[in-house]
């Protein structure tokens, strides 16, 4: 749970030009909860267009994820790519979120998920 807005500008860019990793993939994938208690999530970077399963949360499963917003994002992946969440498998719920920025990808694209 987010007890305070996320600024991801003050992290170090990485040689991709990211300062993020997502949390989870495609055969790791996010089952938890996270619930962003109505904050948000900013200046989130990936610059990784050869790279499938890319977001805040590259992949999640039986997951929920709710109350979040991600603002001013630049996503760029291959496949499965979203601001945030890359690919939501089965019988995971997201509810409650936004997001703003750039998000580009080849297939399987979207703003949020």
């Amino acid at each position: 749970m987010l007890f305070a807005d996320i600024n991801l500008d003050d992290l170090e860019l990485d040689e991709t030009g990211s300062n993020w990793t997502a949390v989870g993939n495609e055969t790791d994938r996010f089952k938890g909860t996270f619930d962003g208690n109505g904050f948000s999530i900013s200046n989130l970077k990936i610059n990784r267009p050869d790279e499938s399963y890319q977001g805040f949360f590259g992949a999640t499963d039986s997951s929920t994820i709710k109350n979040v917003s991600i603002e001013n994002a630049e996503v760029k992946g291959n496949n499965d790519t979203g601001g945030l969440v890359g690919s939501n498998y089965t019988n995971s719920i997201i509810e409650n979120c936004s997001a703003t920025g750039t998000v580009t990808g080849n297939s399987y694209t979207g703003g949020l998920v």
